[in-house]
């Protein structure tokens, strides 16, 4: 008979690999969505896609953890489907409270963000939020007592429906003549659609759920009000980091970049451009955090937290987020024009873009951190870090965008996460949590960027030599820099012992790393 703790490592890993493909899927269909509708048709998706984006992290990653959480401590049946019925209504009443919102609000918030046109779309996303309460209290309790692979499934199903829907309006509707108002609202609706599928693989269990007989708990009711409002939307806001700040861009990016001069038509144009990073940062933020999030659930067993055995897993985890952060984004922005042209046609906006991937570095960090401070109940300390990010965010964005362009918008997320960063390692050190990045270390990663960035630099460089101008040309520069770039790196830090061999060992591809490299 298997453990208890070799079930939940072993769902913790399901759970991660299904999230990253999922994630991965997410960030790459917006390729081929921006080429097929311009920077305008992208600039009318992203607008309204923080939306969506939070809507997700409610059902899939907020709420979810909370209540398998909730779920995982109820020792009978009874119990458990108590909770669940009681979770399931405040969801529901809390999902149709946004859905309603959205709706009714719709021609203010588009007023707010600068083009009433947008106001269809907010409508469209809102049919998302009914399925809230659905898929957090199914994926909830199925998570809480172990049974991992209907979230897993669900995700992958909700996405990939998701995905195709979205490329295929595109590519139909551009050639049926549609408006790019109308593209992006079904693209939205789609958000919904993959949801309602994905709550087939629980249809069985509300089936029994909702005709159960279950007394209404006044007491109860406020308890899980508490835990879902409180600690439940910090998990959620936390997972949903750089969305909350592309929701921040939405109100005020093309709102400045009309006050500092520009037309209407080319302000949306320019935010499209913008929005070109939104991929990128999302690829580098779920490469750089999947080689950590392995070590999460021994991070929380109470019974190792004064250990010996804690502090070194937590240092591993920080070293590894740092150097897989740290090294996507300086490859990203040195290979930032190449990339640019390689993807959506052109270099514009290759500044901003460049800028921007230095976010992933601040967000990797934080969200590893606040994970860690979860995973001790320190939930109010985690509150203050995400209140200074969007205070900053929301402070400084619309200035930085009127003085500085798009880059300003970039400077703005940047300065808002690194003020996050050192908030967040206060938070950390209020807990006896120190030195887990030392001086030495930082040296060595430091030297290997620098080798990263320049052998990256001379491979495209000289690629570009050879291969000319193009999207073709661009795209093997890409590959060359990376490719190059990558190995010079991995040499590097096995030389000069970022990671000990046994530490190699555990990363996937390790091996591989260990035998070329001795």
């Amino acid at each position: 008979m298997k453990k208890p703790t070799e079930n939940l490592f072993k769902g913790a890993a399901v759970l991660t690999l299904a999230a990253l493909v999922a994630k991965i899927l997410s960030a790459l269909y917006r390729v081929p969505f921006e080429n097929l509708v311009g920077n305008t048709g992208f600039y009318i998706y992203q607008q309204i896609y923080p939306f969506y984006g939070i809507a997700v992290t409610f059902s899939l990653t907020g709420f979810p953890v909370y209540i398998s959480k909730l779920i995982s401590t109820c020792t009978t049946d009874e119990a458990r489907e108590k909770n669940a019925y009681h979770l399931f209504l405040l969801l529901a009443v809390f999902g149709l409270g946004v859905f309603g919102l959205l709706q009714l609000l719709a021609p203010n918030l588009s007023q707010l963000m600068g083009d009433r046109l947008l106001a269809p779309l907010i409508r469209s996303v809102s049919w998302s939020y009914l399925l809230v309460p659905f898929l957090a209290v199914g994926r909830g309790y199925k998570q809480g007592i172990l049974e991992v692979v209907p979230t897993a499934l669900s995700q992958l199903i909700e996405q990939t429906i998701r995905v195709i829907i979205i490329v295929g309006v595109a590519v139909g509707a551009t050639h049926a003549g549609w408006s790019l108002y109308r593209i992006g609202s079904w693209s939205l609706f789609a958000g919904a659609i993959g949801a309602f599928c994905a709550l087939l693989f629980f249809k069985d269990f509300f089936s029994q759920l909702l005709r159960l007989k279950v007394p209404l708990e006044t007491t109860l009711f406020k308890k899980l009000l508490r835990g879902l409002f409180s600690e439940g939307l910090v998990i959620c806001l936390y997972s949903a980091l750089l969305v909350l700040l592309q929701l921040i861009d939405s109100f005020t990016l093309k709102n400045a970049l009309e006050a500092a001069g520009n037309n209407p038509a080319l302000a949306k144009s320019l935010k499209g451009v913008y929005d070109r990073a939104q991929p990128l940062l999302q690829l580098g933020l779920v490469l750089s955090l999947s080689f950590s999030a392995s070590l999460m659930p021994l991070l929380s067993r109470k019974s190792i937290r004064h250990t010996a055995e804690y502090q070194q897993t937590l240092e591993l985890a920080f070293r590894i987020c740092a150097t897989v952060a740290t090294a996507a984004s300086v490859g990203m922005f040195v290979l930032m024009p190449a990339i640019n042209e390689a993807l959506f046609g052109n270099r514009q906006g290759t500044w901003a873009l460049g800028v921007a991937a230095f976010s992933v570095i601040a967000a990797s960090l934080i969200i590893l951190m606040n994970s860690v401070l979860q995973s001790r109940g320190q939930y109010v300390k985690t509150i203050g870090t995400l209140i200074l990010i969007v205070s900053l965010k929301a402070a400084t964005n619309y200035l930085f965008v009127y003085w500085w362009g798009l880059s300003g918008a970039s400077f703005s997320s940047v300065l808002s996460l690194s003020g996050g960063l050192l908030f967040s390692r206060l938070m950390l050190s209020s807990e006896g949590l120190r030195n887990f990045l030392s001086v030495a270390f930082c040296g060595r990663i430091f030297i290997c960027l620098a080798f990263l960035a320049l052998s990256a630099w001379g491979l495209a460089a000289g690629a570009a030599v050879f291969l000319g101008d193009g999207r073709w040309a661009s795209f093997m520069q890409c590959v060359l820099g990376a490719a190059g770039g990558a190995g010079v790196f991995a040499l590097l830090a096995r030389k000069l012992q970022l990671f000990s061999t046994a530490e190699w060992l555990e990363f996937p591809g390790g091996r591989i790393i260990v035998k070329l490299f001795k």
